[in-house]
């Protein structure tokens, strides 16, 4: 596997824990740099593609802690004291994304009247809540940027749900349940994908 900069991933192994890191540039990657190696989409796109395919080979043997874009440390030293020193933390949330998956629903609604709006998203919420009740855990996203979004239509639900993996086939028989009875709305599902969005916040 190679990373973010083309760079081959190694495991850097301490406290019954493993990093998967590359080394990269430091001119490239390092903190001025930040700032236009994400500038643009296609850049976005590509580094963003990278971090997920390697998030995504390490998941295939077990829980992960999917750490945000560009996080740097200066060495390997540095890595396997921070594995030491917060060992019990990211155990905690390794044991919590065991066998789990993330799913993520999107449901679209055709534009209407204020009163078809305020029903759109009251079903939005009431679809939210049944959907909740299948997962371990949920989060509710902000909406997409109305700019790549299809005039047809509107976003009237975006959200990550955390579920057991053996539990997809009932969730996704839920969701098309509610979204199909209701008409002028559609959802999308997508998934399953490493605990992306249930790790906000951990900084390492």
């Amino acid at each position: 596997m190679t990373g973010v900069g083309r760079e081959p991933v190694r495991p850097v192994t301490a406290a019954g824990l493993t990093a998967v890191v590359g080394s990269v540039d430091a001119r490239s990657f390092g903190e001025q740099a930040l700032a236009s190696l994400l500038g643009g989409l296609d850049n976005i796109a590509r580094v963003g593609r990278a971090h997920h395919r390697v998030i995504e080979r390490a998941a295939a043997g077990g829980p992960v802690l999917p750490l945000r874009l560009a996080t740097l440390h200066p060495d390997d030293t540095t890595v396997r004291a921070l594995l030491g020193s917060r060992r019990g933390e990211f155990t905690e949330l390794l044991e919590k994304f065991r066998h789990r998956v993330e799913w993520g629903v999107q449901i679209y609604a055709r534009p209407g009247d204020p009163e078809a709006v305020a029903e759109a998203e009251a079903a939005a919420d009431l679809i939210d809540v049944a959907l909740s009740d299948v997962a371990v855990s949920a989060r509710r996203q902000p909406a997409e940027d109305p700019q790549f979004a299809d005039r047809g239509e509107w976003m009237a639900l975006n959200a990550a749900y955390l579920l057991d993996a053996d539990r997809a086939a009932g969730f996704t028989a839920v969701l098309h349940g509610l979204t199909s009875r209701r008409a002028g709305m559609r959802a999308e599902l997508n998934g399953p994908w490493p605990p992306y969005s249930f790790v906000d916040g951990l900084e390492a």
